[in-house]
């Protein structure tokens, strides 16, 4: 019985290189963030580098985890969707000229399908 175990578990562990090489994502990375600061409301402005070279798309899904820190308020955490686009995406939120963002990330990015391996 323990060695059916073994084998089943050691043949799970091989299979799933398989199937996890089949699930792709781009790279998506901060390369610049501002916040425009002017009378009336604020902009905040993210521009992320994306390096889709693993995607058979241009474009897809993702989300940004922000923390909105407010004068008089206390912080929120939120999460806004985003859709990326391939090379570079910008991602701009209107805020309360007293507000600010004052921490930020990038999660779930959603797979894409994966570009097919080039002939050598």
């Amino acid at each position: 019985m323990t060695r059916l175990v073994l084998a089943a578990g050691f043949a799970l562990a091989m299979a799933a290189p398989a199937t996890a090489k089949d699930v792709c994502k781009p790279e998506i990375a901060f390369k610049e963030v501002r916040t425009t600061y002017q009378p009336g409301p604020r902009a905040w402005t993210a521009v992320l580098a994306v390096d889709d070279s693993r995607c058979a798309t241009t474009s897809g899904r993702f989300e940004l985890f922000l923390m909105r820190a407010k004068e008089y308020s206390a912080d929120l955490r939120f999460v806004e969707p985003a859709i990326w686009q391939a090379g570079q995406t910008q991602v701009t939120l209107e805020l309360s000229d007293d507000e600010v963002i004052s921490e930020f990330g990038i999660r779930n990015i959603l797979p894409c399908p994966c570009r097919a391996p080039q002939a050598k």
